[in-house]
Formats: C-alpha cells, sequence, structure tokens
C-alpha cells in the first residue's frame, strides 16, 4: 500500500522476465569479445601439458590476451570476436530472464513484498533457488556456446548443427558441474549488489543511475573471481573431445597436476572485465525498465 490507501502495482512474474531478457542481450552484446578471449584462455593446454600431449591445442604461441586476439584476428577478422554470440544472445534471454526476472520475484515472494522485512536467508534462498532452475534452461546453450568459440578459422557450423550432432545428453552434459558453480555465484552475486545498493540509497529512497551500474559492476567482479575455479573446471568438462570424462572432482585433480593452483584462476581477469560490465548494464536496464513497468502500472 502507498499513502493514501493506493495500492502499489506489482510487476507479474512474465514482466520481469521479459525485462531481464532484454537486459541480458544488451549487456551480453556490450561485452561478448572479452568473453570469447576468456573462453579460449581457458581452455587452452599449459605449456607442460603441451609437450606432453599429441592432441594440439585450439591455440599455439603461448596464452597471453595479447596472443588469443592475435590468433583470432589473424583466422578469422573482426567477425571472429563474435562468433557464437547469436547463439549466446538467444541463451541469455531465458538466463537472464530467470536469473534477475525470477530472483526478483522470489525475493518479493518470500518476503511479502516488504524489502524492508527481507532477510539475508531469504536472499540467500532466493538466489540458490533461481541458480537451480536457471542451470536448467542454459546448460544447453553454455555448451553450445563454447563448442562454436573453439572453432578456428572458417566454418559452416550452426548452432542447429551443434545440437543436433550433441543430442539432448550432450547438451547437458556438465550440468552438475554448471550447478556447482551456479549456486554459489548467484548467493555470492545477488549478497554483494543487494548490500552494496542499500549502502548507496539514501534517506529518501533514492539511488542514482550510477551507483546501481557501480553496485551491479562489483558484484559480477566478485562473484566472477570467486566463481572462476568452477567455470574453468564447467568449461574444460564441456568442451569438444572433452577428457576429462570422470567428472568434477577427477578434473581438478588432473588440473592441479597440469598448472598447480593457479590454473583454477586462468581467465580470471578477462572473466571479471566480461561479468562486471556485463551485470552493470544489465542491472541498470533492469532496474530502469523494471521502474517503467511499474509506473505503466500505476497509471492503468
Amino acid at each position: 500500500m502507498r499513502s493514501g490507501g493506493v495500492i502499489a502495482y506489482r510487476v507479474p512474474l512474465h514482466q520481469k522476465m521479459a525485462v531481464g531478457a532484454l537486459s541480458g542481450v544488451i549487456g551480453i552484446s556490450a561485452v561478448f569479445p572479452i568473453d570469447l578471449i576468456k573462453t579460449r584462455i581457458q581452455l587452452a593446454k599449459s605449456s607442460t601439458a603441451a609437450a606432453t600431449e599429441t592432441t594440439t591445442t585450439a591455440m599455439s604461441g603461448g596464452i597471453s590476451i595479447r596472443s588469443v586476439c592475435s590468433t583470432i584476428y589473424a583466422q578469422q577478422g573482426i567477425i571472429g570476436f563474435y562468433r557464437g554470440l547469436g547463439t549466446t544472445a538467444i541463451g541469455m534471454c531465458p538466463e537472464k530472464a530467470i536469473k534477475l526476472g525470477v530472483n526478483d520475484f522470489l525475493r518479493d515472494t518470500f518476503c511479502d513484498y516488504d524489502r524492508t522485512r527481507e532477510t539475508m536467508g531469504q536472499q540467500v534462498a532466493a538466489g540458490a533457488l533461481t541458480a537451480v532452475v536457471q542451470v536448467l534452461a542454459t546448460n544447453p546453450m553454455e555448451v553450445m556456446k563454447i563448442r562454436l568459440q573453439m572453432i578456428d578459422g572458417p566454418s559452416s557450423s550452426s548452432p542447429l548443427a551443434v545440437a543436433k550432432e550433441l543430442g539432448i545428453r550432450g547438451l547437458y552434459n556438465g550440468i552438475t558441474v554448471t550447478w556447482m558453480r551456479d549456486i554459489p555465484y548467484n548467493v555470492i552475486f545477488f549478497m554483494t549488489y543487494i548490500q552494496l545498493k542499500r549502502a548507496l540509497t539514501s534517506s529518501d529512497g533514492h539511488v542514482s543511475q550510477s551507483r546501481v551500474f557501480g553496485s551491479g559492476v562489483a558484484a559480477g567482479v566478485v562473484a566472477a573471481w570467486a566463481g572462476t575455479p568452477m567455470d574453468v573446471v564447467k568449461s574444460r568438462i564441456q568442451m569438444a573431445n572433452s577428457p576429462y570424462t570422470n567428472g568434477a572432482v577427477d578434473c581438478m585433480k588432473r588440473l592441479h597436476d597440469e598448472g598447480g593452483w593457479r590454473i583454477f584462476f586462468r581467465g580470471a581477469v578477462p572473466r571479471m572485465a566480461v561479468q562486471g560490465p556485463l551485470y552493470g548494464i544489465s542491472l541498470l536496464c533492469f532496474e530502469l525498465l523494471n521502474d517503467y513497468s511499474k509506473q505503466t502500472g500505476d497509471q492503468r
């Protein structure tokens, strides 16, 4: 209720999800080349492993950001930095619809639409439950994105061809490790964002767009760093012709043997560079569109 006994408009779930989907597409389109570089770095073998294996790596000449960019540009040109964007954007719709829309809906539901009474336990539950549902919807797109991003040179492979080749079982390859990555990621991300945004909100309940953006960037960076080890494991398990077929624990042991603990944070910097601005942009768009939906709803 608002002052004067007027019932405030409640944005329905389907509108929250639509807003989340649109926000995610805008965000990923802006940062996709960095995400592709991150994937390439994570899937490159260490120099020690490469010397002992006969399988050639997808890239040669080191695994620095500069070498990855040079390889992509030399083989595919500028368009190579956007390979897989269509698939990712399609996958981003349900992923961000659930991550942002469903999480917002669950938070409202758990605290009976009174955010002033919301507890940290409710925030944790909303983030974790959102991740469980989210992965069910998005794991196939994650697998296809990795496969398409790791193709060198010109290719006629399409998302449909990759999906047909993999089949249902292949599209859900690594779903357990994806849950292992996304459940703690969501909890860390939303807790960080909520607390930062609240700390930056004035006493009259106003928070500027720049502070919303900054809170989203900071939350994305923190969660991205914390989630990098499991993201590396997930990427290795889901890559084409993956040798890591005995589960996450075996994969972690073999990765440690290959490059020590540092290998689990391979690609952490570009991952943070992706997730920070991605969520800054996405959450700013989500807040603005959500506020617009409430305003237009109030006027009906």
